[in-house]
């Protein structure tokens, strides 16, 4: 148990460092692209985004997370 209980405290050590981001939620969206003539969103498919969403100071924020 207590090898669980260090992982947990590494983890929230590291995750404290990545405020606000941490606070937020991650989710994947579809969105049209600016190419003309696209296929996929001629489709109606569209291109999968991730999204990051969280709240400062009351306010709420996206920001995009680019593909590695």
């Amino acid at each position: 148990m207590k090898n669980t209980m260090d992982t947990k405290e590494k983890w929230l050590k590291a995750a404290a460092g990545l405020y606000p981001v941490a606070k937020g939620s991650m989710r994947e969206v579809r969105r049209n692209c600016s190419r003309p003539g696209c296929k996929t969103c001629k489709s109606g498919q569209r291109h999968p985004a991730w999204l990051i969403t969280y709240y400062l100071d009351g306010k709420q924020y996206s920001k995009h997370v680019p593909r590695p």
